[in-house]
Parts: structure tokens; sequence; C-alpha cells
């Protein structure tokens, strides 16, 4: 007997075949998909104590957020946007995470998974920087508890700096510090790199595999710009042996990789070399590879999270995605940090990323609806080392299931579902979600944060004001204001 039956909705399964099944269902036992097929069939296979009509409705599996920061989503929407990257970074999300205190951040979390639930993610790698590095044991242990109330699967991977990141950037990094006198600083102490080590360890072995499975840890330096060789080798050392994965910061900007080595070869190079690139890397950004940088990345098996709202919003680029996935590198995608992106909507990425590279290439056939839902789903497993679990609809994989409702004017007339989704989907259809065989949303209702933040929007705001308050960032962050315009001449 089956715990949960899904009827009569359109079923995206992403298996090999990307087999789409009208009028289908599916059969859930526990955490697991049993059984997937025409509705009649399943039906009168299994009987279930729960069935849930998706009539009307698109059925795809949970959307996998491969590269995120989970608390800057306080300081998002100010003006504090349209900055570049480094002077956003250390002008205004490092102040402000340096500044914030375990509450605030559980609040942070509660309001990232709300959001990430409400439009169908289910999975999410968390890059946890704090201030200068990764964040404290109390901090850790609120936003794990966030997430796993919240019922999400989520990766969190923890950071720590222990090289002089402004060594080779000191005087470019000093003009932007000084454009913001009034802003309190985050420390610039480098972290001990046998510390950092033995505290990811010990991460590993507290979380890895808790909320029934749904938490994991891996190793999470920042940037080879700013992590020893010592300490980039002992991360990947540590997701060998944890069998985990490791996630880095590479090639956001031109300015890094100008920086790194004198400019006489590239991150991914380097990385290559001191042997970390390889299938437990997952490389965010990766905006300024070149054509040799990819072929090791496909030689390696190494994976990258394309962060493409951020990198427009910074300014940084666009990443070659297109010969990335002509040369088989696997490609997932990644919301980024809410306070440059704005959202932690997947479903607005996908869109960016199946229109943006059609008009960058001057191509419209270089990226496909089909392609930017995979990259969201499968890819996105993949990218994470989960393909055998995640990512498709098919019997043996975890039940992480989105429903989305179809019965809308912006979707009429429906001639291709996929299409419909990536194009003219906006997030709101999403009505229920179930992760790892639990429904965590139902009819737009999360209870798992509903019930512990029954006044979240208040309480995020409150906590958006103090950390802002006192971090000084009211010189930066601006409420409405009138603005001069361009591009007109009054006559």
């Amino acid at each position: 007997m089956a715990d949960i039956l899904i009827t009569d909705g359109v079923v995206i399964t992403m298996d090999s075949d990307r087999s789409v099944i009208e009028n289908g269902a599916i059969a859930i036992e526990g955490e697991q998909i049993i059984d997937v097929g025409q509705s009649e069939d399943i039906k009168s296979s299994h009987d279930a104590d729960v069935i849930i009509s998706a009539e009307k409705h698109a059925v795809i599996p949970g959307l996998i957020n491969t590269h995120t920061h989970v608390a800057d989503i306080l300081l998002r929407g100010g003006g504090q946007t349209d900055r570049a990257l480094y002077d956003w970074l250390f002008n205004v999300t490092k102040p402000a995470r340096a500044e914030m205190n375990a509450e605030e951040h559980a609040i942070a979390s509660a309001l990232y998974c709300l959001e990430s639930i409400e439009s169908g993610t289910t999975t999410f790698v968390e890059n946890a920087i704090g201030g200068g590095s990764g964040y404290a044991d109390d901090i850790v242990e609120s936003k794990l508890k966030v997430y796993e109330q919240a019922g999400m699967r989520n990766v969190y991977c923890q950071s720590f700096i222990d090289e002089n990141m402004e060594s080779a950037l000191s005087d470019f990094v000093k003009l932007y510090r000084d454009a913001a006198p009034g802003v309190k600083r985050a420390s610039t102490d480098l972290d001990d790199t046998d510390g950092s080590i033995k505290n990811i360890e010990d991460l590993i072995k507290k979380w890895n595999g808790s909320a029934e499975g749904r938490q994991s840890i891996w190793p999470g330096p920042l940037s080879p710009r700013c992590t020893t060789t010592d300490g980039l080798q002992a991360c990947y050392a540590i997701a060998e042996e944890h069998d985990v994965m490791t996630t880095t910061h590479v090639s956001e900007t031109y300015h890094e990789e100008l920086a790194l080595g004198g400019g006489h070869f590239s991150m991914t190079e380097y990385m290559n070399v001191i042997g970390c690139l390889g299938e437990r890397a997952l490389f965010g950004h990766c905006v300024h590879l070149s054509e040799s940088d990819i072929r090791l990345m496909q030689q390696t098996d190494a994976r990258v999270a394309h962060n493409c709202i951020s990198n427009l919003m910074l300014g940084s680029g666009t990443a070659p995605i297109p010969t990335m996935l002509n040369y088989g590198v696997t490609v997932g995608i990644g919301t980024d940090n809410a306070s440059c992106s704005d959202t932690v909507n997947m479903i607005n990425d996908m869109r960016y990323v199946a229109s943006l590279h059609k008009g960058v290439h001057s191509d419209s056939t270089i990226m496909t609806p089909e392609k930017a839902l995979e990259m969201a789903t499968i890819d996105g497993a993949r990218a994470i080392g989960q393909e055998k679990n995640l990512g498709s609809i098919e019997p043996g994989k975890k039940a992480d299931i989105v429903l989305l409702g179809l019965d809308y004017t912006h979707f009429q007339p429906i001639r291709n579902v996929v299409s419909a989704i990536v194009y003219q989907a906006q997030g709101f259809e999403v009505d229920t979600v179930i992760c790892n065989g639990k429904v965590i949303m139902k009819d737009r209702v999360v209870d798992g944060i509903s019930v512990n933040y029954p006044d979240l929007y208040e309480q995020a705001a409150d906590a958006a004001d103090a950390v802002i308050k006192r971090t000084g960032l009211e010189k930066i962050v601006l409420a409405n204001r009138p603005w001069k315009s361009v591009g007109h001449v009054e006559r």
C-alpha cells in the first residue's frame, strides 16, 4: 500500500527518455517513488492513505538550487543594489553578515525557506560565508534547525578564509571601501587552516545525514583567491573521505583571474594542478572561463553552478554556458545572493537562463526551455552528486515533487507544457510541494514555517532594520526617494 498517490496530472518525469505523461500518476511509499505511469494503471495497482489530485497541474521534480547565500535575504530591496561585486561585498554584505546574531539568522533562514518552497524548490546548496569566514556553531545550529522544520533538503557548506584575499587587489578594494566610510567593517583576521578544517569535519560528523537524511555538510572554502593551497587540498580530501562534495567561488570577475598568479594562469588551471578539480568539485559562477578551462572541467568531471541573475546584476558578465554544455560539462542553476539577485525563485531564474544566452549569442536556438528545466532538476542533481536520488520522477528516486497549477490566464492556450513553465510561470502557481515523501506545502501553506514563525514578515523587517542600524548601512540602504531621470532633455 502506498502512502500518497498523485493522480491525473501532466507528469514531466525528466527520466532518460524525458517522458511526459498526460493524465499521469505517481505512487509514493515512505521517502521514495515506487511507481509512475498512467493514472488509470496506478490507481488500479495501488491503494493509498492520501490521494492528491493533480488535475490541471503540471507535476515536476523538485527544483534544485545549486548555489545560494541565505542570510543576505534580509538585505534585499534597498538602495544597496546597482553595485559592482567588490563594492557590494565589502560595503554591504560582509559588514551585515558580521553583525547578524543567531536569532536573526534563523529569521532569515525561515524567510528564505518560505520563498523557496512557495516557488517549487526542494533542495538548496548554501555557501555559508559569515562576515569574513564560516559561521559560529550557534548560528549553524539555528540555521539547520529552521531547515529541518521547513522540511527542505539542504546542503550546508562551511566557508573559511586563510589567505589574504586583498593581497593582489588591495588598491582596487580600498577604492570601494573608501566610498562608504561610515559602514562598520567586518573583521579581516584570517582563519587558522587546521582549525577550519577540524571545524568542518566536526560539522560533518554532527550534522551530515541529519533531519531524516535531508541535511548534508560540505567543505566550502570561499575562493582560490583567499584560500591556501593546503586549505583547498584538505577540503577536497575531506570530501573524498566522507563521500560528500566541495564547493567554491571560481572566476566570478575578470579581476580575480588577473589577480591569481599574476594573471599567468587561471583559477581552473590552478585548481587542476593542486588536485582539486574533479567529480567532487562544484564551482559557482565560472563567468570568465576560457575554452581550455572548460576542457579541463569536462576532462575532470567538475561541475558548475550558473548564477545568471546575480552575475548580471553585479555587472560581472555572462558565463559561457552554451560552450560548457557543448563540451558535456554538468551545469546547474543557482539563485546566488538574494541581496543582489533579489529573489530565490528558481522558476524566475530558469526564464533568465533560457532567454539570456539567446541574446548574448544572437542565436535563438542556443538555449531551449527544456534544457533550462534540465539544469534546474536532473542536471542540478548531478551537479551536487545526487543524480541517483534526485532530479527526476522515477521509481527508486526520492519523492521530491512539485505540483504547479496550469489553470491561469497567462498559460492559455497551452501547446507545450515545458515551454509554458519556463517562459510563462511566475512561481505562485506552485500549490503543493512534497520533499522526502512528505507534503511540506499544501494549498500554498508551509506548516513548518507558519507554525514556528507566525509573524515572519514583521520579524524579518525588524531584524533587517536592526542589522542595518548596527552596521551603519543607513547611509547606503536608502528609502523611497525621488530620482533624476536620464535619456530625456526638457525643451
